[in-house]
């Protein structure tokens, strides 16, 4: 069966709860919680288009039972309970047994008039005494009527507006989803929609998932009613009959239809046929795996074709391939075996979906990769410790006894400074190439770079071998201590010293452009020699770690400077910082 990988989860919106049911707090403490396990929340929450005060916001528990309102200058407290999030406890057998978050208590919307509603998903472990920061979109609407090619209503369809993640914070603000359903009229309408963000408007049910509309991406501005009238652009029939290497219909097989992030899956029936009614004009991708549960799956096929014609009955008779291992063992540059080595493999074809993208080799250093369908796979091998290294090489699938030799290697030593020496906690040591080759996805398919722990209390490292050729080590301590980059050149059989890896404790930033601006320029001015560059796209927003201290960020627009502020940027919570606003 094919999983999806899924981000988040899609929310909706619960519906207003009676009022004699909420329980508004100001702040007091949740229902049901004691002394120990009650918590506040504390937040303001800012006018995205000003970044001004957002007055009277109204904090809304998931489940409708719990309120709070803002004051004039935005902030609010919100009352919590900590035994409605996850947690993990030792089970007699010395496992564990954890459990995860109860959304309807863990999370709340901030509503208000002319805002659109944002959804809040907070995190047990936080700074409680510490204040957030929230943006908030002023709203507009959308509504319409979708029309079949004879300006016929076309109901009961589904739509969605998505858009890339904006929202900053780090306790998982998001946008509630926002979904509509056409009625018999084909009417339909999305309140609320946040203004001044590109949206885009895409089928959402099932049989539409690769159905293009006549309008897709769109921007309201604030307090905009905008009206569509929809089309469905051309459309084809997928249709055929699935047979496994034999030659007899395949009952229960998979198959999927993939056109970029979008997809659609069908089981065929007892004869072996499918069929995807609705598929948007273009290039397409026909995935079928036999049976249909990919852990036991023993046949499979990959197909790509092009959808010509509005109307096109396309019929696709498909006879499945028996699926082969690969087999083999990884050994070093003496041809001793490497325990524990990883291997990285890519099907030449469009790998299956579910399928993990590396194995790791027994004690021995040999390997299985399994159930490959494509006729060939893309392999690279590395040890436990550094990652993938060597020669991208191509193997038949069913191949059995191949060897791949590790590249002869050296050494890098170095020495760690930290801002405090008294304390000395646990730090990574990372390495990445620099050389061209490197850009390969397949070599970040294990983990891709070198990384080491380094136990508290030494400041002395060493990371073994370490493949020839130029590498960019830095440090690190969970991302509150950075150091910067020192690039050092490994050769074969020899230690590399690495100049001093510096830490330095850590701000995060989140940079805010204006509406009214380009694409932005950013630099960090911390010191004579410390520059940091970044970008920012018009509008967007991003967060950036740059070294605390005193900061001067300077913002240019197509060469102009159209902001330049001084700043003490402080470890902890994000600090909010607008670029433009003063135009």
């Amino acid at each position: 069966m094919f999983i999806p990988f899924v981000l988040f989860a899609v929310l909706a919106i619960p519906a207003t709860a009676d009022d004699a049911a909420i329980v508004r707090s100001e702040p007091a403490v949740a229902p049901g919680s004691d002394g120990e396990s009650a918590r506040v929340f504390h937040a303001r929450v800012l006018d995205r288009e000003t970044l001004q005060p957002v007055a009277n916001v109204q904090v809304v528990r998931f489940d409708g039972k719990v309120a709070a309102q803002g004051d004039s200058q935005g902030v609010f407290a919100f009352p919590m309970d900590l035994r409605n999030f996850g947690s993990c406890q030792r089970t007699e057998s010395g496992g564990f047994a954890c459990s995860m978050d109860n959304e309807q208590t863990t999370r709340f919307f901030l509503r208000g008039r002319d805002i659109s509603p944002v959804l809040v998903r907070a995190r047990k472990y936080r700074e409680w005494e510490k204040s957030s920061t929230f943006l908030v979109w002023r709203k507009a609407t959308l509504r319409g009527v979708w029309l079949d090619a004879g300006d016929k209503p076309v109901g009961g369809r589904d739509l969605e507006l998505t858009c890339d993640r904006l929202l900053p914070s780090s306790d998982g603000e998001e946008f509630p989803d926002l979904r509509a359903t056409t009625n018999d009229k084909g009417e339909f309408l999305f309140e609320s929609v946040a203004a001044n963000v590109s949206f885009v408007l895409r089928t959402a049910g099932k049989e539409d998932a690769l159905v293009e509309l006549d309008v897709s991406a769109l921007t309201l501005a604030p307090a905009e009613t905008r009206e569509l009238r929809l089309h469905a652009l051309q459309t084809a029939r997928v249709h055929g009959i699935v047979r496994d290497s034999e030659g007899h219909p395949a009952d229960g097989a998979e198959v999927r239809l993939e056109r970029g992030d979008r997809k659609i899956d069908v089981d065929t029936a007892s004869d072996g046929s499918f069929s995807f009614e609705r598929v948007g004009i273009g290039h397409v991708e026909l995935k079928a795996v036999y049976p249909s549960d990919f852990d036991g799956t023993q046949q499979g096929l990959v197909l790509a074709f092009d959808l010509t014609q509005d109307g096109q009955d396309a019929a696709v008779d498909v006879q499945l391939h028996p699926v082969h291992d690969i087999t083999g063992r990884v050994v070093d540059a003496q041809h001793r075996p490497v325990p524990k080595a990883l291997v990285c493999y890519e099907p030449v074809a469009t790998p299956c979906c579910g399928r993990s993208s590396f194995e790791h080799c027994d004690d021995q250093g040999a390997f299985v990769i399994p159930r490959v369908i494509s006729d060939e796979c893309r392999m690279l091998a590395g040890d436990s410790t550094n990652g993938p290294q060597g020669t991208i090489e191509v193997v038949p699938a069913g191949t059995h006894g191949v060897e791949f030799v590790l590249e002869a290697s050296g050494k890098v030593s170095g020495r760690v400074q930290r801002p405090n020496p008294a304390q000395l906690e646990q730090y990574g040591v990372f390495a990445t190439r620099t050389t061209e080759h490197d850009v390969d996805p397949l070599l970040y398919a294990g983990g891709g770079s070198i990384l080491i722990q380094v136990p508290a209390g030494r400041d002395n490292f060493e990371l073994g071998t370490v493949p020839e050729g130029t590498w960019r080590i830095s440090a690190s301590i969970d991302g509150r201590q950075v150091s910067g980059d020192r690039d050092v050149v490994v050769q074969v059989g020899q230690t590399t010293v690495c100049p001093d890896l510096v830490l330095q404790p850590m701000s995060q930033v989140v940079l805010i452009s204006a509406t009214s601006c380009g694409d932005l320029a950013v630099e960090f001015h911390s010191g004579k020699d410390a520059i940091v560059h970044t970008s920012l796209a018009r509008g967007r927003i991003k967060i950036v770690e740059v070294p605390t201290g005193r900061t001067t960020i300077v913002a240019k627009d197509a060469g102009r400077t159209v902001c330049e502020k001084t700043l003490e940027l402080l470890p902890g919570p994000p600090q909010l910082v607008g670029l433009g606003f003063e135009r």
